[in-house]
C-alpha cells in the first residue's frame, strides 16, 4: 500500500511540474508572438491545445489513483491534418494509421489510453485544432480508426432533445436516429453533435450513443445505421439564429448554368459558406450567415443581377424520417403557423428534413409552437386541405 501511495505522490508531483512548465511556456509564446499577428492562427492553436493535453494529463492521473492502468497520449500524435489553422480538416487514411500504431498495443496490454480532443498536428508537425466541438469529431476519427463496437458522446442532456429544452421546457429525448438524421440536425443547428462527428462513424457502421455525464443511468440517444422507424414522422426541431437570405434575379443574358457557376465562384473566392440554396430559371435563393454577408460580397454579385437581401432571420428545420412523403405533416406545420411570416425553402425533396425561415424576433415562438403541434397534440387526424401559408422560395 505504502508502495502504491509513493507512485500516486510522484505522479501528482510530476503533473504539478507539467503546469508550471505549461504556464512558462505559454507566457514564452505569448511573448514571441507580440508584433506577428500574421501568424496568429498558429499561435492561437498552440496556447488553446494546452487545456486539452492537461486535462487529459489530469483526467490519466485521477483513474490511475483510483486503481485503474492508465496512460495520457498525445493527441497530436494520432490525428494528422492540413495546415488550416483554428479548422484544421484531419486527413483520415494517415489518421487512422498514427491511431492503430499508437493505441493498439496499448489496449492489447490492458491499458486505458486518455487523449485530449479537438486538437492534432499537420505534417509539419504544428499543433492544430478542429474548430467548435472539435472533441466529439476526435472521438468518432479514434473510434473508426480502431473499428469499436461504439462511439459513446458523453454530454449534459439525456442525449439527443426534440427541441431546445432552453427553448421548449416539455421537449424530451429522442431514443434513436439514423446517421442522415443526426447529420442534418447537426448542420442546422443543434449543440449535441459536431456536424462532422457522424461522418467517420458512419463509414465504418459504428454506432454513435449519446449520454448524459450527470445522468449516467438514462439510456441517451442511439445513432445507427437503422432510423428506428418505417413511418414518416418527426423527430427533433433545431433552430440556427443569425441567418441572411439572398435572392438573386437574373436580369442578364446569362445561361442558367452560367449564372449557377457565376454565383458560386464569387462565393468561393469570398468565402462565404452557404447554408441553403433553390434555384429556378430566374432566380437563386441563398440561406448564409449573418456574418458572411460583406460589402465586397454584394458588390460582386450585383454584377450578375438584381438582388434582395433580408437579415436577422432564422432557420428552423424540422428533422426526421420519410419526410418527402409526408405532405400531411407540412400541411400542419403551415397550420399552425398561421399569422407568422414564414417562408419555406424547397430542399429537394429530402427525406430527412425541410427548412423554414423565419423573423429573429419570432423564431423561438415559432420553434414552440411547431413542437406544441407535433409532439404534444391531442392525436387528431392529418390536414388533407389546409392551404400553405407563406411563400415557397425558388
Amino acid at each position: 500500500m505504502l508502495e502504491a501511495n509513493t507512485e500516486v505522490l510522484q505522479s501528482l508531483e510530476a503533473f504539478y511540474k507539467r503546469l508550471d512548465k505549461s504556464r512558462d511556456d505559454i507566457a514564452a509564446i505569448l511573448q514571441s508572438f507580440s508584433g506577428r499577428a500574421e501568424e496568429h492562427p498558429l499561435f492561437q492553436d498552440v496556447i488553446v491545445s494546452y487545456g486539452e493535453r492537461l486535462s487529459a494529463k489530469l483526467l490519466a492521473y485521477v483513474l490511475s489513483e483510483d486503481g485503474l492502468d492508465a496512460c495520457y497520449v498525445d493527441a497530436r500524435r494520432l490525428i494528422v491534418t492540413n495546415d488550416d489553422h483554428g479548422r484544421a480538416e484531419p486527413i483520415h487514411e494517415r489518421t487512422y494509421r498514427n491511431t492503430e500504431r499508437e493505441l493498439l498495443p496499448l489496449l492489447d496490454a490492458g491499458q486505458i489510453p486518455v487523449l485530449g480532443g479537438f486538437i492534432g498536428a499537420h505534417v509539419g508537425g504544428a499543433t492544430t485544432t478542429l474548430g467548435r466541438n472539435g472533441s466529439d469529431y476526435t472521438a468518432s476519427l479514434v473510434g473508426a480508426a480502431l473499428c469499436a463496437q461504439e462511439i459513446e458522446i458523453w454530454t449534459d442532456v439525456n442525449g439527443i432533445l426534440s427541441a431546445d429544452p432552453r427553448v421548449v421546457s416539455t421537449a424530451t429525448t429522442v431514443s434513436h436516429f439514423s446517421y442522415d438524421e443526426a447529420a442534418a440536425l447537426s448542420y442546422f443547428g443543434a449543440k449535441v453533435l459536431h456536424p462532422k462527428t457522424v461522418r467517420p462513424a458512419a463509414e465504418k457502421l459504428i454506432p454513435i450513443r449519446i449520454l448524459n455525464s450527470r445522468s449516467p443511468e438514462e439510456p441517451g440517444t442511439l445513432v445507427s445505421s437503422e432510423t428506428g422507424s418505417a413511418a414518416s414522422s418527426v423527430k427533433t426541431i433545431t433552430c440556427k439564429t443569425g441567418i441572411s437570405v439572398l435572392t438573386l434575379t437574373n436580369e442578364s443574358s446569362l445561361k442558367h448554368t452560367e449564372l449557377l457557376a457565376g454565383v458560386f465562384e464569387i462565393l468561393r473566392l469570398h468565402e462565404a459558406e452557404v447554408i441553403l440554396s433553390s434555384a429556378s430559371e430566374s432566380r437563386i435563393t441563398l440561406v448564409l450567415e449573418d456574418d458572411s454577408i460583406r460589402p465586397t460580397l454584394l458588390s460582386a454579385l450585383e454584377i450578375l443581377g438584381r438582388f434582395q437581401l433580408a437579415q436577422n432571420k432564422s432557420l428552423i428545420a424540422v428533422v426526421g424520417n420519410r419526410l418527402n412523403v409526408a405532405p400531411h405533416i407540412l400541411a400542419r406545420v403551415f397550420e399552425c403557423l398561421a399569422g407568422f411570416e414564414v417562408s419555406l425553402i424547397s430542399d429537394g425533396g429530402s427525406e430527412t428534413h425541410f427548412s423554414l425561415i423565419a423573423d429573429q424576433s419570432s423564431a423561438l415562438t415559432v420553434v414552440t409552437r411547431l413542437h406544441d403541434e407535433l409532439f404534444e397534440s391531442d392525436g387528431r387526424a392529418p390536414y388533407s386541405h389546409v392551404p400553405l401559408i407563406g411563400q415557397i422560395a425558388s
